[in-house]
């Protein structure tokens, strides 16, 4: 038997919560899939976290020494004879070399040979007895003159050991002419002969004043002189010489340099400094540089600027310092190599192309009011004839101004601004100033942060080190931009 009873359909019966639950993550899917697809398209910038380290700055200047010294020159040919140790202080009126005739004193030699078999043979029991007790008496003299002056040799004492080789020469002399001069040895006529022979053949240099002797002369003596320190050329104080390789005089001519004394303890070294490096300084105050020995190491040493002459064309500083102490050690050398600064900065590691020059400008305080915590100016749109509302970046405030960092369609100079809560006053942007800064990026938006550099050249290095004291607005551990070239203010970083 058929069933004809009707069949209706089934009703579904649809909950509020579930269709609101649905319409959410549906959104919510949306959501993440549009923010997916927007951070994939970001352009990816390399990030660097400031970290406390230290940089040894490569900027190292040179100069030239300038000091007062005399050249002495020979007035004869022959061989040099030096009286004195190089680098010993010498008296005025002091015979510091002699130049000797060459044949005459091989003439002497020869016959000083001869006569010394002779005396040989005859010196035995031969002398008088006066000559034996006047040769005792030098050779006294000698002993005791050595004995005296033994410990000041011992502790380095140079001005001792010159002192006890010009009173032996004298002691030998002596001794020497007492036996010359015995009957009993026959002295040779010969040998008086060749003695006034060689003493015509001696020429003697004697010292006009008292100083410290140097067996090198450079041939720059009558260039750089204490007259011409106050106008060195750049070019002149590049000049780089190598004492090591400067000959010692041994045979001369007349006109030959033989030896040159520096007469004070005064010296300059003189160079040209760009000028942002003397920012801050003064002629007759006294600084601190490091001069590099020789040896790769950079020693301190106190300076008085001495000149100071800023040419803002050239971009450099002509710059004399003036020593009064520790010229024996650089009485050979003639170029110097030194910083101007301590061989190690400490505080944040900055890497040089995170660091961005930009214009900020100089907008009056008096025309900021901040709207939602957003800071604002009311600028006169010319078209229009009204005040409109543009929003800015205040990156610090200062002396009645805010400085602003200057984006497209933003502020710029000669724009009109409204006074806050005054009628009828108006402001306008005059000034600008350039300022580096680096961009940070915590938040995922670069955001530019003014930054006090070093007062050095920053060319030189790859990472700087600035001090944190002084530059408040960057926190240990910060992200920031590693190339600032790709990054511009407010910018969504990947």
């Amino acid at each position: 038997m058929q069933d004809n009873r009707e069949v209706k359909p089934k009703r579904f019966y649809y909950d509020g919560a579930s269709v609101v639950l649905t319409i959410g993550v549906v959104a919510l899917l949306v959501f993440i899939i549009y923010h997916s697809i927007i951070y994939a398209m970001r352009e990816r910038i390399d990030q660097f976290t400031i970290i406390m380290g230290t940089v040894e700055p490569m900027t190292v200047f040179s100069g030239v020494i300038v000091r007062a010294e005399s050249v002495y020159t020979s007035n004869a040919s022959g061989v040099v004879s030096y009286h004195v140790q190089n680098f010993a202080r010498v008296r005025a009126g002091g015979v510091a070399a002699s130049i000797r005739d060459a044949s005459a004193t091989t003439y002497m030699e020869q016959l000083l040979a001869g006569e010394d078999a002779m005396f040989r043979e005859r010196r035995a029991g031969n002398l008088n007895p006066v000559t034996e007790n006047e040769l005792r008496t030098v050779d006294h003299r000698i002993a005791s003159t050595i004995d005296s002056v033994a410990v000041s040799i011992g502790m380095g004492d140079m001005d001792a050991l010159n002192e006890l080789a010009h009173r032996l020469d004298q002691l030998f002399e002596t001794r020497n002419r007492i036996i010359l001069n015995d009957e009993r040895l026959g002295s040779s006529a010969n040998i008086a002969s060749g003695q006034e022979r060689l003493g015509r053949a001696v020429s003697e240099i004697r010292v006009r004043s008292s100083g410290i002797i140097s067996y090198k002369v450079d041939g720059f003596e009558s260039i750089f002189t204490i007259d011409r320190l106050p106008n060195l050329t750049r070019e002149e104080t590049l000049i780089s010489i190598d004492y090591l390789n400067i000959p010692i005089p041994s045979a001369v001519v007349p006109g030959d340099a033989v030896f040159k004394v520096i007469t004070s303890n005064d010296w300059y070294i003189a160079a040209y400094l760009p000028i942002a490096q003397v920012e801050g300084w003064l002629a007759g105050t006294m600084r601190t540089i490091y001069i590099e020995g020789g040896t790769g190491i950079f020693t301190p040493i106190s300076v008085r600027v001495h000149i100071l002459s800023r040419d803002v064309i050239s971009g450099y500083a002509y710059t004399v310092f003036h020593i009064d102490n520790r010229i024996a050690e650089f009485m050979d050398r003639r170029s110097v190599s030194f910083r101007v600064r301590d061989g190690i900065d400490r505080g944040f590691m900055i890497p040089l192309s995170a660091i961005v020059e930009t214009e900020m400008l100089l907008v009056p305080a008096e025309s900021v009011f901040t709207r939602e915590g957003r800071e604002q100016v009311l600028r006169f749109n010319n078209m229009t004839g009204d005040f409109e509302v543009v929003e800015i970046s205040v990156l610090q405030r200062s002396a009645g101004f805010v400085s602003v960092v200057v984006k497209y369609n933003d502020l710029s100079i000669g724009d009109v601004l409204a006074v806050i809560d005054e009628h009828n006053e108006f402001r306008s942007v005059t000034d600008s100033e350039r300022v580096f800064g680096v961009y940070v990026t915590n938040t995922g938006v670069a955001v530019f942060r003014r930054v006090n550099l070093p007062n050095n050249e920053l060319d030189a290095l790859s990472y700087i080190v600035i001090d944190p004291r002084t530059n408040a607005t960057l926190r240990l551990h910060d992200r920031i931009a590693r190339y600032a070239e790709q990054v511009t203010d407010g910018q969504l970083i990947h």
